[in-house]
């Protein structure tokens, strides 16, 4: 029902396991991000049955997979200060409103 209603939800962990998300919903993200260095265990996790090769991640690196196609390297940007952008988020969320 989510989906016909336009409901996303988005969900940030620093550990992707089982502990959160039961009977399987892992497999059900419309778009999956691991960012930085993954362990072993995160990648297969994260990105199950991939056939890459992960290449090391510096800060604001990694890798992300939509629909659940192979993951590609990615980079995003890197927000030092937030307090400028703040007014701006609030004003998206708000809808201009006030």
């Amino acid at each position: 029902m989510g989906r016909s209603m336009s409901v996303s939800v988005i969900c940030c962990l620093q550990r992707a396991d089982a502990d959160f998300f039961k009977n399987g919903a892992r497999e059900n993200f419309m778009l999956k991000v691991g960012l930085m260095n993954l362990s072993p265990d995160s990648r297969r996790m994260i990105f199950p049955g991939s056939e890459i090769h992960f290449l090391p991640c510096n800060k604001g690196f990694g890798y992300a997979s939509v629909e659940g196609n192979e993951p590609i390297r990615i980079g995003v940007p890197i927000i030092n200060r937030p307090d400028l952008i703040q007014a701006e988020i609030i004003k998206a969320l708000t809808n201009n409103t006030e």
